[in-house]
């Protein structure tokens, strides 16, 4: 199944029939499939693991305790899909492009403090 398909069939399935899905025993573990074909897809390629991310939602998870399960699991099936196709794709370089360069700036930028005195207008 090429990429194009596989997203074209998640598209309709997701868009067009979710509510029916919902009702019907089944039609999450066929979204279910579809992710995961498309994230294989897209874990070969190498440059679409952005897409990824984006796909698992995992940067969009609120609570911290969930986000480290998620990228966990992450983790564990950048590896996985590793061993099947004999590829080297590091997962936590992109987690750590996707989690860490905001709380690296903050390290080497703080924040200026403000100091007490008289202020200059020009």
């Amino acid at each position: 199944m090429s990429e194009s398909m596989a997203l074209h069939m998640l598209a309709t399935v997701g868009v067009t029939h979710q509510a029916e899905l919902q009702h019907r025993a089944g039609g999450n573990i066929l979204m279910e499939a579809m992710k995961e074909k498309l994230v294989t897809i897209w874990l070969r390629k190498r440059t679409s693991i952005p897409k990824v991310l984006n796909l698992l939602k995992i940067s969009d998870i609120p609570s911290p305790g969930q986000k480290e399960v998620e990228m966990d699991t992450f983790r564990k099936y950048v590896s996985a899909v590793n061993m099947e196709f004999n590829t080297s794709v590091d997962a936590d370089e992109y987690l750590h492009k996707r989690f860490k360069s905001a709380q690296a700036h903050q390290e080497r930028c703080p924040k200026r403090q403000r100091i007490d005195g008289p202020s200059i207008w020009r």
